[in-house]
């Protein structure tokens, strides 16, 4: 929440613009820097959860993996559900099938524009 002159504003989202009545302008600020108490470091780096409680003063990690002690979980080992499929689980398997997939539609691609290029200069009779 801010304001000027008596005008107060509450941002919804960081960045929001508010204008008041007498023209200016005022630009929320990232939540995480006004009150970085409630933010967890790296949001957890995606391999826990951020709990934050009235109790506590600051935001915490809870960690998937008890042996990570930093405080964003990130020497935790990402984990994929089954629920991705079975590529995203063996993500080497994942990344060669996505770099076969790209190139072979690369070549595909090719040889369809030297084919309609072909075609069209036969048409015009062109030779190559």
């Amino acid at each position: 929440q801010g304001g000027v002159n008596g005008q107060k504003r509450i941002c919804d989202y960081d960045g929001q613009i508010h204008i008041l009545s007498d023209g200016v302008r005022i630009k929320c600020p990232k939540a995480a820097l006004i009150c970085p108490e409630l933010f967890c470091p790296g949001n957890c780096a995606g391999r826990g959860e951020c709990v934050y409680s009235s109790e506590q003063t600051l935001a915490k990690c809870v960690c998937d993996s008890e042996e990570d002690t930093t405080r964003g979980c990130f020497r935790t080992p990402l984990q994929f559900s089954e629920s991705y499929g079975p590529a995203i689980a063996q993500t080497n398997r994942a990344n060669k099938t996505v770099f076969l997939s790209i190139v072979g539609s690369l070549v595909i691609g090719l040889a369809v524009i030297y084919i309609v290029l072909r075609q069209w200069k036969a048409r015009q009779n062109v030779f190559m």
